[in-house]
């Protein structure tokens, strides 16, 4: 669910609003480019040579596939592994989209509109950190993903939280860099409810132009 619409990205649109994810699990960021931002994000990403590029297919049997548009032109393939030569232009690419993510997220505020999330019933006992209370109305055991759908879901089934509840479920998120006291970071805060059952709680920052179900529209990617 945290990767529905990529583990990481930087979307930009044509009023240079640029809205940045460093990895899932992260807040979403929402920046405003400056023209000079933009140069330099042009000159990194070397727009004007995408249709020379030839993107490496395959590569890591589980690893990622990276996607990149420039208007109508698209480019798709591996994230990592492919023919080993790290000077590619392909390789180059995704070298240059990192830096570009890293150097751009720390420009922009935290989003604070909508929400999606994902709640599980707890699958290990070993979490050491103490479980949250749970703060909506509405009872964990209504919007879990029932047991026998645990290894059924797809992409679009999270819930979508807007207004207060968003308010709510942002304040006591697990962000994937926060360590827990045995020295493992997690994507999903531990919840409970009143009855002490626990859960597993994923959030992520909803795009304002994604649809309801939290997927962005194939005419944006």
């Amino acid at each position: 669910m945290l990767a529905e619409n990529g583990w990481e990205f930087l979307l930009v649109d044509g009023s240079c609003v640029g809205w940045v994810l460093g990895a899932s699990g992260q807040p979403l960021v929402r920046t405003l480019l400056s023209a000079d931002d933009e140069r330099q994000l042009g000159d990194a990403l070397h727009l004007s040579t995408w249709s020379a590029i030839v993107p490496t297919i395959g590569g890591c049997a589980d690893g990622p596939t990276n996607s990149y548009r420039f208007g109508e032109q698209r480019l798709t393939g591996s994230g990592c592994g492919g023919d080993g030569d790290a000077h590619s232009a392909w390789a180059e690419l995704n070298a240059a989209f990192s830096t570009q993510l890293e150097r751009l997220a720390p420009l922009g505020q935290p989003w604070g509109g909508d929400l999606h999330y994902l709640v599980l019933p707890e699958q290990s006992q070993n979490d050491p950190r103490a479980a949250v209370p749970w703060p909506l109305a509405t009872s964990l055991s209504a919007v879990a993903l029932p047991e026998d759908q645990l290894f059924n879901y797809r992409a679009g089934m999270s819930r979508r939280a807007t207004g207060d509840d968003a308010t709510k479920l942002r304040a006591i998120r697990t962000t994937s860099n926060t360590p827990s006291s045995d020295g493992l970071t997690h994507d999903f805060t531990r919840v409970t409810d009143a009855g002490g059952a626990n859960y597993q709680l994923y959030l992520r920052d909803a795009l304002p132009f994604e649809q309801e179900n939290g997927l962005l529209p194939a005419s944006i990617f």
